[in-house]
Order: C-alpha cells, then structure tokens, then sequence
C-alpha cells in the first residue's frame, strides 16, 4: 500500500489493514464488494489523528481505497464506491490498553465478531499462551508450516523449496543453483543478493504464467463486449500508434499493455530512423505522425512532448521486447498475479524498475528454461492491443474454464494451441 500497488489473487472479501500513526495504532477493515470501509481508532488520551468528522478526508483510507481500486482495475473487476467510517474504540483504563484492544479487536473481525464493549479480562493471558505454544510447536520436529507466521518458514527458507522444485513443461526442475548464481551477479557495485534474486526469477517465470493467460481471456472477453461502442480500431500507422496512445492514456477500463506497447513502438520507430542516419531522429518521429492525423489534430508541440515522453518510458518494454524478439511479451506480463502460491503476485511496475544486468540474468534463464515462450502466439497478436483490434476468429482458450487453465503447469503443452482460430 506504501507502494501505491496492491497485489493480492483471488482478492478476498474482506481486508484487515493495521496502521501505526504517531504511536497510535489503528485498523482499516475493508469489505471488497460492497465498498464499506471502517477506520478503528484505539488512541486513548489526546486528541485522534483522524479526523472523525470527515472520514473521507483520512490519508490512510485514501491509500487503501486507491490501491485497491487500481488492483481492481488491473484485473478487470468492477470497482464499489468506497464509503468510509470511522470509529473510535479507546478506553481510559491501563496505559496498554489500546495496544490490547487493536489486537482483541483485529482477532475479533478476523472471525466476523462485534468489537462492541471491552476485550475480557483473560485475553492478554490467551494471547500469551498462544504465543508460547506457537514458539514451543516450532521447536518440535514437526515440518513447518508453508504458509508462514511463528510456525512456517524463514524467507530464505522458503525461497530455497521454491526454486528446487518448479514445476514446468518438461517436469520438476531445481533450480537451486540457478537462484544462487544470479544472487552472486553483481548489481551496482554488491552482488545482487539472494532475495533480488528471488524476486527477479519469480518476475521471470511470472510471464506467460497460467493465471497471466486468465487474466488475458477476460481482457479479450471485455473486448469483445465492447466491440461496438462508438471506439474505432486505430490504423497501423504511426499516427494510428499516437492516437491510440491517448486513448489508452484517458480509458479507464484499458490495461497497461496499450500504453506499454505505444511507448515501445514510438522508440522503436524513433531508433528506427536514427540507424538510418536520419540527422533528426525525433523530428522524423514527430513528423510520420502529424502527417497522419486529420488537419484539426496536428498539434506539433503536442505530438512532440508526447513522443519524448514516450520515448523515455520505452526502456525497461524495449529491453523485453529484445529478449523475447516480440513486443508480444508486453501482453503476458502479470498485472497483479503470480505462479507461486503464497508469494505476492507481480506487476508491470516491476518490470519497469529492473536494471541491465537483471535484464540480461533474465534473458538468460529465460534462453535455458523457457526456449518455447510465447513461441505459438500469432506474431501480431500485440496489434489487438495496440491498436485497438479484434480479430474476427475466437481463440481456443477464450473458451477455456479458468480453473481448467490454472491446474496447468508452467508452459504446459496445452497451452501450445491455446491461440489456434476458432470457427465462428
């Protein structure tokens, strides 16, 4: 939420967020489908940091409710409107008793209970038990547990069982090795460590992954129902690229992959005349544009400010673009989802933060374990969402059930004719 991102597939119903304000703790809790959202506040003495006359105004539940908003965005699920209260639970008894009431109330909607009244005298000595038991329960030689907490997993721990056994096209591979070498890369100046290495191969094998392609057949399916509106498909053109660029800049129900793919085209097309020899590389960029647009659109400075921006946003879809020899790799990359259970998904922001040797550690893991990605996608399947255009044939997996789909391992061999043409 500090990020301004949310990853979390399938979203729950209900979300309960802790938050610590001038040493004061609080609880947002948040009811996913209906929009009710509830701001606790357990501050004892002085004045709260919430202002419980204008709930809306609180910047916590702005973060929140914008987070989970654009998450929602990104996986294609309708948006409630956000309606926030706020209720202040404190009590004047013993200095840590708002501590105790922030946990006896957490536990408390965590089991769907009313927070009204004051936590029980034996809930501290509960607590602690539990506490106690759980620390005792991980000494045992009981295996621990995968979801993590007092009784699961270090991080380091979790990371070494995850790439020892990936499950792909061709088996079980371990990967262990593969983790630790890409730990030792260096990365500005220090290796680059064994949880950037983590997060890089789980980026790397996020692409393309089962629940990437759910999240590409409902795109296409909000596509298709939207086929008719007023909104034309764009011309192949550089002009069609600009005007479809605003387009996907202003449109709400749109993905990331229209802006991602303009921004790559526009350099593209850019660097194109530059290894020609072209004096002005980005007034040639500008002008194939204007020349394309109706005479009431040509708006040169706009146009030029547009394609500078875009141009320098191009890098991190550019480098993807090489490895994959497609800018088809654009449209397969998660937007809030991820292969590995337990772990947080992944998004296109992600990508956008990598540097060259990451790049190049994932150009090459790529090469050795996923030689086949997107291999039997049409070569033009980027168009769909660059421009705007559907193609008449359905493809097989639009037909597809999603859980169907997220049974399969990684690069399953039936994903080889998810993309074949269906006969209307």
């Amino acid at each position: 939420l500090h990020r301004g991102s949310l990853r979390l597939y399938p979203l729950p119903r209900t979300l309960l967020l802790p938050d610590s304000r001038h040493g004061n703790w609080s609880l947002i809790e948040i009811q996913t489908s209906t929009g009710a959202v509830v701001h606790y506040s357990f501050a004892s003495k002085g004045p709260s940091t919430h202002d419980v006359s204008r709930p809306q105004a609180c910047s916590t539940c702005q973060a929140a409710t914008t987070a989970l908003s654009q998450h929602l965005r990104e996986c294609q699920q309708p948006c409630p409107e956000w309606q926030v209260d706020h209720q202040r639970l404190a009590s004047d008894r013993e200095v840590d008793r708002s501590e105790t009431r922030f946990l006896w109330t957490m536990a408390q909607r965590a089991g769907g209970l009313p927070v009204q009244g004051d936590p029980p005298d034996t809930f501290r000595s509960s607590l602690a038990q539990t506490i106690v038991a759980e620390v005792l329960q991980s000494r045992t030689s009981q295996p621990p547990s995968l979801i993590g907490g007092l009784t699961g997993l270090s991080r380091h721990e979790k990371a070494e069982r995850r790439w020892s056994a990936v499950t792909g096209h061709s088996g079980t591979l371990d990967l262990t090795s593969t983790w630790q070498r890409v730990a030792q890369m260096p990365l500005g100046g220090a290796p680059m460590g064994w949880e950037q290495a983590d997060r890089l191969l789980q980026l790397t094998f996020n692409i393309a992954s089962p629940a990437v392609l759910v999240g590409i057949k409902r795109q296409l399916s909000h596509l298709r129902a939207r086929e008719h509106d007023a909104t034309r498909p764009f011309g192949r053109s550089a002009a069609g690229v600009f005007e479809a660029g605003l387009w996907h800049k202003s449109n709400e129900q749109s993905s990331r992959i229209g802006l991602a793919l303009t921004c790559w085209y526009v350099h593209d097309l850019r660097q194109q005349h530059s290894q020609r020899g072209c004096p002005d590389p980005l007034g040639q960029t500008v002008g194939d544009i204007i020349q394309g647009l109706p005479a009431d659109a040509r708006d040169y400075r706009q146009v030029e400010d547009k394609v500078k921006e875009w141009s320098k946003r191009a890098w991190p879809w550019k480098q993807l673009a090489r490895i994959a020899r497609s800018p088809n790799i654009l449209c397969f990359l998660p937007q809030g989802v991820g292969y590995f259970s337990g772990e947080e998904g992944s998004s296109m922001t992600d990508y956008r933060t990598l540097k060259k040797t990451q790049f190049e550690a994932m150009e090459a893991v790529l090469q050795q374990f996923r030689p086949r990605l997107l291999q039997n996608v049409p070569p033009d399947f980027f168009e769909i969402f660059l421009y705007n255009r559907l193609p008449a044939a359905r493809f097989a997996f639009e037909q597809w059930m999603d859980e169907e789909m997220l049974q399969e391992p990684l690069d399953s061999s039936k994903f080889d004719h998810a993309f074949d043409p269906q006969p209307n």
